[in-house]
């Protein structure tokens, strides 16, 4: 994904739009920036969440493993089956580690700063309109990928979920595969 530019109206009439509108777009640009903040957020929170009854899904599984294995053949597949499963989401978690990163509003005085903004102006409020518009510049971008993120992590945060309200399934299939198994054999 490239770089967004700025429209080439904004560009052949710099000087005809007024400054009040710049920043109108710079606060619509900010309060959408901070809504994609907010929406990673809300997927780490979720992420935690689903890891929390993953692990104690997987806790369970374990402890069965180790207590009650050879015990009853059929609960034996069936929790091997849940323990894969649980294994599965906690990477499906995991993996997207980059994607927890998320671009805020706010840009370092460094670039703020920059003699560019200066010394292509003839007036401080050309001024004003270029710094203002640099700005509105970094938020698209930070806007996108923000939201290519969160969609990223979107879907591995929903595969997770449909693993686990699946989870009463894969006992069941397990189970009656181990059935199946020692009734074959038998």
């Amino acid at each position: 994904m490239g770089k967004w530019e700025l429209p080439e109206f904004f560009v052949d009439n710099f000087d005809d739009v007024e400054l009040g509108y710049y920043e109108f777009v710079l606060a619509q640009a900010e309060k959408r920036l901070n809504e994609t903040v907010r929406a990673g957020e809300g997927l780490t929170e979720k992420a935690f969440k689903l890891a929390g009854v993953t692990i104690t899904v997987l806790t369970g599984c374990v402890i069965y493993l180790f207590s009650f294995w050879g015990t009853n053949p059929g609960w034996d597949a069936a929790v091997i089956l849940e323990t894969l499963a649980c294994l599965a989401c906690i990477t499906l978690l995991t993996w997207p580690r980059g994607t927890y990163r998320t671009y805020v509003s706010g840009t370092s005085p460094k670039m703020l700063l920059d003699p560019f903004f200066f010394e292509n102006a003839a007036t401080s409020e050309a001024t004003k309109k270029n710094v203002i518009l640099n700005e509105c510049i970094e938020y698209q971008d930070r806007i996108e990928e923000n939201n290519c993120k969160n969609k990223h992590r979107a879907s591995y945060t929903d595969a997770v979920l449909v693993l686990l309200t699946l989870s009463p399934l894969l006992l069941a299939v397990g189970h009656g595969i181990a059935f199946l198994g020692i009734a074959l054999y038998n």
